[in-house]
């Protein structure tokens, strides 16, 4: 499938509240998340007239597509707490250290719906995993970014 289909299926599902979107890495679990926001995937478009042409209209080709940034949101109740030190050791090691996400997309029963998978993924933003817990009437965003290749998959759950 498309690349854009797929970062609209994830925007589209993160704006209904009773989602949920479980985080697997390399297929180790590392948590739930309340959203999951795929931006980016555009593909350039590239021009070009042929030899001796003259003035025939210039050809359109598909040109490379950028890798997407999906952000991963979670609030933090009082006395919830996220543990992201996996991602933080991930987000460390560099752009190098490249493996395969999967975002499974859960309805108010817990059911999994659908299963994202995208293939060569770092992790480019996520806090220090210290103080990272909602304290009494506190509520915490925790937010994660995780760049991939526009190589994906989607599965039925």
């Amino acid at each position: 499938m498309a690349g854009n289909c797929i970062g609209q299926a994830l925007e589209g599902a993160s704006l209904l509240p009773e989602n949920s979107f479980r985080v697997e890495v390399d297929g180790i679990l590392l948590g739930d998340f309340d959203s999951a926001l795929a931006t980016g995937g555009n593909r350039s478009v590239i021009k070009k007239r042929r030899p001796g042409a003259g003035d025939q209209p210039m050809r359109t080709y598909s040109g490379p597509q950028d890798s997407y940034e999906i952000t991963l949101k979670k609030t933090l109740l009082e006395g919830q707490q996220l543990d992201i030190k996996a991602f933080w050791d991930w987000k460390n090691m560099g752009d190098s250290d490249r493996r395969t996400v999967t975002i499974i997309t859960h309805n108010i029963k817990g059911v999994g719906v659908v299963r994202y998978s995208y293939l060569e993924a770092w992790c480019t933003e996520c806090p220090a995993p210290s103080n990272l817990e909602a304290h009494k009437g506190e509520i915490e965003g925790v937010s994660v970014e995780i760049k991939i290749s526009a190589t994906e998959e989607i599965m039925e759950a």
